[in-house]
């Protein structure tokens, strides 16, 4: 019994600390993108100047809609177990690699199709001011987002992978704890002893009469 308590309390500590890892990760997604991933330039007389910047959601509007399905996805896998948990894990997996590999063909490449008004806007006025030589720059922050989706998927791989020893150990636990219990076999003539109680004084002087 106490070693089913014990492996209950390892498969929930180990549940725990993946689940609340993979959490951790998707949150730091959010936060890097939400910071300035694309900077606009102009460099008149030697200046760079600052037209516009672009943060992950405003370059890139899918990316807010994979990342909020990636958060529900790791809720509602850490509701179950088994393979229905395995599967979502599988799931949450698939999506945030293929939101890494979009987001990084993009962002290589400097993809600004998403907000190509905004840069004719930009453009103009800098035109009517007599600029050119219109600079994108790309941030360091963007290359951090990159990453942080990257353990992403490694979490939610991780995941899938481990959630199978959560409940293997746990059945192996019950197991051994059934095993271990006593089957009840050899106390039935326990009872039967107890009855043959031996004859009293008054009982064994009937006889003999």
């Amino acid at each position: 019994m106490t070693e089913l308590v014990q492996s209950k309390r390892v498969n929930s500590r180990s549940k725990s600390r993946t689940l609340g890892f993979l959490f951790i990760l998707i949150i730091v997604a959010f936060i890097l993108a939400g910071q300035s991933w694309f900077l606009v330039l102009m460099s008149p007389n030697d200046e760079i100047v600052t037209l516009k910047n672009f943060d992950g959601f405003t370059a890139y509007a899918w990316l807010s809609s994979m990342l909020l399905v990636c958060l529900a996805t790791a809720a509602v896998a850490s509701l179950l177990s088994g393979f229905s948990s395995r599967a979502v894990f599988g799931f949450g997996f698939l999506v945030s690699a293929l939101m890494t590999f979009m987001v990084a063909s993009s962002v290589i490449v400097q993809d600004l199709g998403g907000v190509s008004k905004e840069l004719e806007s930009a453009t103009g006025i800098a035109a009517t001011h007599g600029l050119s030589g219109l600079q994108i720059e790309t941030s360091q922050a963007a290359y951090l987002s990159l990453i942080s989706l990257g353990l992403v998927s490694a979490g939610f791989l991780y995941a899938m992978f481990t959630q199978k020893s959560w409940t293997s150990n746990s059945s192996r636990t019950k197991l051994k704890a059934a095993k271990s219990r006593p089957t009840g076999k050899g106390k039935s003539s326990s009872p039967a002893k107890a009855k043959q109680s031996p004859k009293d004084s008054i009982a064994i002087w009937d006889e003999q009469r």
